[in-house]
């Protein structure tokens, strides 16, 4: 098919089509389990009923759900069934049951929190190994579309020379690569662990140079989060998971930046009180989409507020360093119980209540087309070295 001669209709229909292929490649992969070759399931990457049973309403939860027009893509937010939230087709049903125990009784041991990394890891990797073969579709057509462009004013140039070049060859980035040797690294540590201790509230697992940063709090924080964040190079990923249970919160998170990135203190800081804790969990948030929140919490978020914090969810993680503390409430009754707490304590300075008491004003953003330009600039970036085309699959 020749890209570079579609109308615009024609452009709109194509990108159509690669959201309809994307669909059908996450719903039609094998089992991800190394060696493993039967067809997957639909399954949790995050308990149904350990965790996301435990903020539902009306047996829903809230999510945001990618709406695409051509080219653009909008997010908007939308109530799920319980049945739907997190589920990807990463594993056959004989694998699924790994995580039995783990759907039964939530994290209580060692191998558990193993078992969930594993689970977290396995459904970015599902994720970006299906949304890279689309990656790669967009890259050709992108290439076919400058080779026309070339090709119509300046004949005898030769784009692919010019596009793949030694500079581009020596900087070029497998997104993929680093995520998938940490799901073989902590594969290889949930079948030979046997570790059944109870776990202790806060633990620092260190495998190789990989962090495993855990914490339970004593609150209920009525967010199901699964997100990741690639830094540095484009081969450094983060990985932050919420796991409401009945009467606390498990709060997991893998540092793969192979100690590029130094989170531990960042870490102590930010779980040292429960404000802290809400407004890391926040930053989390606004930095990626892949989270199922208590539907009330959102329907108590002033139109203004929730508008702003959606479009933030977009463009933030862009415009912003890793874990910055977002500087809008989204827990505001949870905040609020805290703030109560700790003022009535005299444990907060006056500094720290005027701060928190600014998170429920709507804050000044740039105007949508200019965060929209800087964005598409950055993320052009990352598509240049970024190198998808062998992924591309008929």
């Amino acid at each position: 098919m020749q890209f570079s001669g579609m109308n615009k209709q024609e452009e709109s229909k194509y990108f159509e089509m690669l959201d309809k292929k994307n669909k059908n490649r996450k719903k039609s992969a094998r089992c991800i389990f190394t060696g493993c070759e039967k067809h997957s399931i639909g399954s949790h990457s995050i308990s149904k009923n350990s965790h996301i049973k435990n903020i539902a309403e009306n047996g829903e939860v809230m999510s945001f759900c990618p709406i695409r027009q051509g080219e653009n893509k909008e997010l908007l937010l939308k109530k799920v069934g319980i049945n739907q939230a997190s589920v990807f087709h990463g594993f056959c049903k004989e694998h699924d049951q790994l995580f039995q125990g783990i759907d039964i009784n939530g994290i209580c041991t060692y191998k558990d929190l193993f078992l969930q990394c594993y689970r977290s890891v396995c459904y970015w990797l599902h994720m970006l190994t299906v949304d890279g073969s689309t990656m790669g579709e967009l890259q050709k057509y992108t290439d076919d579309v400058m080779r026309g462009f070339f090709k119509r004013i300046i004949p005898s140039f030769d784009f692919d020379a010019f596009r793949f070049d030694k500079e581009y060859e020596e900087n070029k980035v497998d997104f993929v690569k680093t995520i998938r040797e940490l799901k073989t690294l902590l594969e290889t540590q949930i079948e030979c662990i046997n570790d059944d201790r109870k776990i202790d509230n806060s633990v620092l697992v260190q495998i190789g140079d990989v962090e495993i940063l855990f914490r339970k709090v004593e609150e209920v924080i009525p967010v199901v989060l699964n997100t990741m964040n690639t830094i540095a190079t484009g081969e450094d990923n983060v990985f932050q998971i919420v796991l409401p249970n009945k009467m606390d919160t498990d709060i997991i998170v893998i540092n793969a930046s192979h100690k590029r990135v130094v989170l531990l203190d960042t870490w102590k800081v930010a779980t040292s009180n429960m404000l802290n804790i809400i407004e890391l969990i926040e930053s989390w948030m606004i930095s990626n989409e892949i989270w199922y929140i208590q539907p009330s919490v959102i329907e108590k978020i002033p139109e203004v507020r929730l508008k702003i914090i959606c479009e933030d969810i977009r463009y933030w993680q862009g415009e912003h360093k890793l874990w910055e503390v977002y500087d809008m409430s989204i827990f505001d009754d949870l905040r609020q119980k805290y703030f109560k707490i700790y003022k009535d304590n005299d444990n907060l300075d006056d500094e720290y209540e005027e701060k928190e008491r600014q998170k429920f004003i709507p804050q000044k953003r740039l105007n949508k087309e200019q965060r929209e330009k800087n964005m598409r600039r950055l993320m052009g970036k990352l598509q240049y070295y970024g190198d998808f085309r062998d992924m591309t699959k008929e």
